[in-house]
């Protein structure tokens, strides 16, 4: 139940940890975060360098990104290069932004990839669960997902909050 490149969690293993996260936000009242994570422009970096540094890049990407969550979130590869944290029990909706924040910086500089200096950023679509509301592991990553889509049509390497206004 885990991605063969990253060793990160798959979509399988995924739904299952955020089926109970769910359940128990559901239980106990807890605000808990979806962040969807794409790699920008990783098809050009793919056809420009060749697929083995996109691996590379893949690796070092899911390195840096679990190196910003905690051991009781979730950090998974959805595929391609898109992956998705679950950040478990927070105290504060703010918590997740600040997450997203760090994760957009994670690339501040360029990477050094099988002899190739490369310049990536991420962008991200965040989605906070509405505790007053009934909602869905579809819904959830739905919510994510448009936010995720914004972010990258305003200019990509930043991170947007969905907001059902």
């Amino acid at each position: 139940m885990h991605d063969s490149l990253t060793g990160l969690a798959n979509r399988r293993l995924l739904e299952f940890r955020l089926a109970q996260t769910l359940a128990q936000a559901k239980r106990f009242k807890l605000v808990f975060s979806v962040i969807l994570v794409d790699i920008d422009h990783f098809k050009t970096i793919n056809d420009t360098y060749g697929h083995e540094v996109g691996d590379e890049i893949l690796k070092e990407v899911a390195k840096r990104l679990h190196g910003c969550i905690r051991d009781v979130d979730t950090l998974a590869r959805l595929g391609g290069d898109e992956f998705v944290i679950v950040l478990d029990e927070l105290k504060q909706p703010e918590d997740a932004i600040i997450i997203a924040s760090k994760l957009i910086g994670l690339f501040d500089h360029k990477i050094s990839v099988m002899g190739h200096h490369i310049k990536i950023s991420l962008s991200a679509g965040v989605a906070i669960n509405d505790q007053h509301k009934d909602e869905t592991l579809k819904h959830l990553i739905k919510k994510a997902d448009i936010a995720l889509y914004e972010a990258k049509g305003t200019g990509r390497n930043c991170y947007k909050i969905f907001s059902e206004v």
